[in-house]
């Protein structure tokens, strides 16, 4: 346990993993520390993670509405944290906000600082359950559900490329095979129908 998050270990007919569950300090400065924490215990771990809560920060300057622009020391730490211990965001849907400040007017500020994140064994394991963002702001954060059913494919998820994926002895095959698929006359059109093709196989 720590002043910032509290890590424990899940075993359930639905899913096995390490959780740790975040409130991260309002001040920046004071909020540092828990990204060192946060990747030394990321490279302890050898199963899949679940990183989830209220971080108190933001990972992208679209993360905030606010008419006080975000500045790069404002995301770089947790940027930098989520790169170095690998960890991708779970797919969403619902709202993409999570926390209001203010009622109306210009001095409303709007942020996403709720969020659940996953290492690559989780990514690879169960990357296929997707996090529910309740209801905007019947109290002053919005609730996160995850939900454990196959995600449904209209959801839109960014590609990422997850460097575990090379560990495993099927890799070679499936890109070999992958890119010798069909040749259209567009070239892009090539390169993006076979990244599709191989997406279903990992």
């Amino acid at each position: 346990m720590d002043a910032q998050f509290i890590h424990c270990t899940i075993t359930s007919s639905n899913v096995s993993c390490a959780l740790a569950v975040v409130y991260g300090y309002n001040c920046l400065e004071m909020r540092k520390e828990i990204w060192q924490k946060l990747k030394n215990l990321a490279q302890t771990l050898n199963q899949p993670w679940l990183l989830w809560g209220d971080f108190n920060a933001i990972i992208n300057p679209q993360d905030r509405v606010s008419k006080h622009g975000v500045t790069q020391v404002e995301v770089q730490d947790f940027a930098n944290f989520c790169s170095d211990a690998m960890m991708s965001e779970l797919p969403c849907r619902g709202e993409f906000f999570t926390w209001k400040y203010g009622q109306m007017g210009e001095d409303v500020v709007i942020n996403r600082i709720d969020r659940a994140l996953g290492n690559d064994d989780w990514m690879l394991n169960l990357g296929h359950l997707t996090i529910e963002v309740g209801d905007p702001f019947i109290l002053d954060h919005t609730l996160l559900m995850l939900k454990f059913q196959r995600r449904n494919n209209n959801i839109k998820v960014p590609f990422r490329f997850l460097n575990v994926w090379t560990e495993y002895e099927e890799f070679q095959r499936i890109v070999t095979e992958g890119w010798h698929g069909t040749q259209h006359s567009c070239k892009l059109a090539t390169i993006w129908y076979m990244l599709k093709a191989m997406k279903y196989e990992f």
